[in-house]
């Protein structure tokens, strides 16, 4: 990683800095001289001396991106000309040969990345709170990733069945330039390697990726999971989450202790034998067991903790895994 400027820039800061110029060509007339004569001497001696190093921007660079006009300002990679190249041009760029003194924001930010990780070692000691707060922001941030994802195929979509027009709203997002770039520009047409608009597609591809995606659908439905089902699997995910996160609380691990205690009584009563029964029926059996004997459902205790497959009554709030049971 390098430092860099652009010829234009540094000659229009000698231009107005003359003095500079003076005082580093010491010995040298330059009163006499134009003005883009004592630029040109003074930058000449910079990259004969090894101060400064002529480059150019690489073969991707050298076209427009996507939804822009003109060339990138300021390109993240630059090619080393070799030495005979290495001549003033206000065109081009010059790496600087040296570093420049250490700014306290270095210092700044490597004790900051020092306490995030840190903290990151800490997490499983915080309170339940922070823990929460920490979980809330990190998943607000992923379904906004998703969401713009979403929204990008569905604009995409649309713009394509409709015009056969390959329209994309944030061109940038995935591509590789900075966070800031990303967002820069808000919808453009996809162009070619000649920066001119892709060729529209007919009429007759899309109705084929239309029916496609409706026979996908359509299969997708037909081998779909019943609601009670997905409803049992979505509170284990969620159970497995918040005990994977460390977001139970005590009280939260007692109430399931007690409720796998309780199902287990209701399987006994009704001889129901868990060695032989699959995590995914358990909720069932437990209803069963209930019906069959009269008494009061593990249910009662809500429905958070209604579903307690993974859990036995040989050690308190002990969770055992699928295979087990």
């Amino acid at each position: 990683r390098v430092e860099y400027f652009r010829g234009k820039d540094m000659a229009e800061y000698l231009k107005n800095h003359t003095a500079t110029i003076d005082e580093a060509l010491d010995g040298i007339d330059t009163a006499s001289m134009p003005v883009d004569d004592q630029v040109q001497l003074f930058m000449t001696v910079m990259i004969q001396m090894g101060l400064a190093i002529r480059a150019d921007r690489l073969d991707v660079d050298k076209t427009p991106r996507q939804g822009k006009k003109g060339l990138i300002k300021w390109p993240k990679k630059l090619l080393q000309l070799p030495g005979e190249d290495q001549v003033w041009n206000p065109k081009s760029f010059y790496i600087w040969s040296f570093a420049r003194p250490t700014s306290p924001w270095l210092y700044l930010g490597s004790i900051s990345i020092v306490l995030l990780v840190a903290g990151v070692c800490l997490y499983p000691l915080a309170p339940v709170k922070v823990k929460w707060g920490v979980i809330s922001v990190l998943f607000v941030l992923l379904i906004l990733i998703f969401v713009l994802i979403a929204l990008r195929g569905l604009v995409f979509a649309v713009i394509w069945l409709a015009t056969g027009r390959h329209v994309w709203l944030l061109p940038l997002f995935f591509a590789d330039v900075s966070v800031k770039e990303s967002f820069s520009v808000f919808i453009a047409e996809s162009v070619d390697a000649d920066g001119k608009p892709v060729e529209r597609s007919r009429i007759w591809t899309r109705l084929v990726a239309v029916a496609v995606a409706v026979a996908v659908m359509h299969a997708l439905r037909s081998v779909a999971p019943d609601r009670a089902a997905t409803a049992r699997r979505v509170k284990r995910m969620n159970r497995s989450v918040m005990e994977y996160f460390e977001l139970l609380t005590m009280d939260d691990k007692a109430k399931l202790g007690e409720a796998a205690g309780d199902f287990a009584s209701e399987a006994a009563a009704a001889k129901v034998d868990l060695s032989e029964a699959q995590p995914g029926d358990l909720n069932q059996d437990a209803t069963d067991a209930t019906d069959a004997t009269g008494g009061g459902s593990s249910r009662a205790n809500g429905d958070t903790y209604a579903n307690t497959d993974d859990y036995r009554e040989r050690a308190p709030n002990q969770q055992i895994h699928d295979e087990e049971l």
